[in-house]
């Protein structure tokens, strides 16, 4: 049984073309066509042709186009599997480094960098939220939940640097800060309202707040944790303060009362 002729699509058209020469038709030119004649019977011209243009192998070329074909398609695939580690790799480390709730980084992302100093120019605010058990055993985890996500979008509105969930209703943001920056900033944080949904009950809720202002210290990110945290607590206790400004004169009270060993 017969195949079926097909067209090859993988080669182009063939063209052939011949060489003629003329001469005068005079005596000499007569002399001249029998001489050329006899000299191309002596020339193998079709051991020439195929010596420079040898006949197609048609296997070997269909098997070239082939092997061509498959390469494109194992570079494509190679392509996307070098696309989807580095996706996953991205996904992976974010997901490390990122609070699920709220979608700010966590306290993971934040020991990564404990060892090193802020950065000119940057200043260091500890948070804690008043009053949140509270919240949870009145309203319920969701309401709570939601409060920490309120709070969490407040701090990228308001603070602009790299803010942080630690744990629980605490946050932490590392931004360039001044005195006078500060005393706008602070309000915002200090109080918020969150209206409870479907409901007409709005809550005001608080924070304590501790702050470091850039100074010329070379006082780790651990460090400056400690003693915000102290003056976050601080500020906590004392039903007057809603914040605690750890500048020089704060920082060698705090020292000196709590000692160096546990900043250390």
């Amino acid at each position: 049984m017969l195949s079926e002729i097909t067209e090859d699509q993988y080669f182009k058209p063939f063209y052939q073309s011949q060489l003629s020469f003329g001469f005068p038709k005079t005596e000499r030119g007569e002399t001249l066509a029998k001489l050329f004649n006899r000299t191309l019977d002596f020339v193998d011209t079709e051991a020439i042709h195929q010596k420079y243009q040898p006949p197609a192998n048609w296997r070997e070329l269909n098997k070239k186009e082939l092997d061509k074909q498959r390469l494109n398609i194992i570079n494509v695939l190679l392509g996307l599997f070098i696309l989807v580690t580095i996706v996953f790799g991205y996904l992976t480390n974010h997901r490390a480094n990122h609070d699920a709730l709220t979608k700010l980084k966590n306290r993971y992302a934040l020991n990564r960098i404990r060892k090193q100093s802020l950065g000119k120019g940057n200043g260091l605010i500890y948070i804690d939220l008043n009053g949140f058990k509270q919240i949870n055993d009145t309203y319920g985890h969701t309401v709570g939940d939601q409060v920490l996500r309120c709070y969490a979008k407040l701090l990228r509105q308001t603070v602009k640097g790299t803010s942080y969930r630690i744990g629980g209703d605490e946050f932490v943001a590392i931004t360039p800060l001044s005195r006078d920056k500060l005393s706008e900033l602070l309000p915002r944080l200090e109080s918020f309202d969150f209206k409870l949904r479907g409901q007409d009950e709005t809550l005001q809720l608080h924070a304590a707040v501790g702050v470091f202002l850039p100074d010329s210290s070379e006082l780790s990110i651990k460090q400056l944790l400690i003693y915000t945290d102290f003056a976050m607590y601080e500020a906590k206790r004392n039903k007057d303060l809603r914040s605690v400004v750890v500048d020089k004169a704060k920082l060698a009270e705090l020292i000196e009362a709590n000692g160096t060993n546990r900043a250390a």
